[in-house]
């Protein structure tokens, strides 16, 4: 009987996982929306594990399987996901959200207090200090030019996913905080490892929309950058076009709208 126990222990154990992985991968069938059809492929493991697998890719093969239906169900692990395929009802939902893609700290600050706080901040993307900002951009764009020009003339391979992250996070590095790097020559700055630790988990990431842990090294590294580029700035009288100053004009109770 006992030997009998033990091997019901693992059949069960089993039978929920099952079942609860069943679960979520038949939830927009529950919700009578038309969806994919779910499996599990070596084809698929095997671009996971070589880490060729990109959400990208399949988003686009969702949006091709969806034919002409503005909604369509798909699953980013276990994760069900809408697909909206419909340009005028994606457009009707950005602009009427009806309450339901409200940031949930926002609902502390009510009535006049957050109208008033984002008519302050709605003055940072205006069109002059965008314009202003710009320079810091082309910036970027020059170093990124600068390394494909330099990657084409030795006839070696370029990969584009690499090349447009590192632009992108090295814009936020710019202009968020405030930091006059080039993360396409070889540094040891938080941005750099980061970007080389994303693409290392490239292909499991794209697929769970893996972000960044509230709590973690990197997180607490940002941190310090914050506070090191806000002292630069109040105490040594550093000026830069950028966001970071925007915020730290904001925080000192000056008018950005001058």
């Amino acid at each position: 009987v006992a030997a009998e126990m033990w091997l019901l222990i693992p059949i069960l154990f089993y039978s929920v996982i099952f079942l609860y992985i069943r679960h979520i991968y038949t939830y927009w069938k529950r919700k009578g929306f038309p969806t994919e059809r779910t499996g599990l492929n070596w084809q698929f493991l095997k671009q996971v594990y070589r880490r060729e697998f990109h959400y990208v890719d399949a988003i686009n093969e969702a949006y091709k399987a969806g034919g002409e239906r503005p909604l369509y169900g798909v699953y980013f692990f276990f994760r069900p996901t809408l697909l909206v395929r419909d340009v005028a009802l994606a457009r009707t939902i950005l602009e009427i959200p009806h309450g339901h893609f409200d940031d949930k700290r926002w609902h502390y600050m009510q009535g006049y207090r957050k109208i008033n706080l984002l008519e302050k901040l709605a003055s940072i993307f205006s069109v002059p200090r965008v314009e202003g900002m710009f320079r810091n951009v082309e910036k970027v764009a020059d170093h990124m030019v600068k390394q494909m020009n330099a990657l084409t003339l030795g006839s070696e391979q370029l990969d584009m996913q690499i090349v447009m992250r590192t632009y992108v996070i090295n814009v936020f590095a710019n202009l968020l905080y405030g930091l006059d790097t080039n993360l396409f020559e070889p540094n040891d700055s938080v941005f750099k490892r980061y970007i080389l630790s994303t693409l290392r988990n490239r292909g499991i990431n794209s697929y769970t929309f893996n972000h960044l842990p509230k709590k973690s090294s990197l997180t607490y590294r940002l941190r310090d950058i914050i506070k090191d580029s806000v002292g630069r700035r109040e105490d040594g009288g550093i000026i830069r076009k950028d966001i970071m100053q925007l915020l730290v004009k904001f925080r000192n109770g000056n008018n950005l709208t001058n």
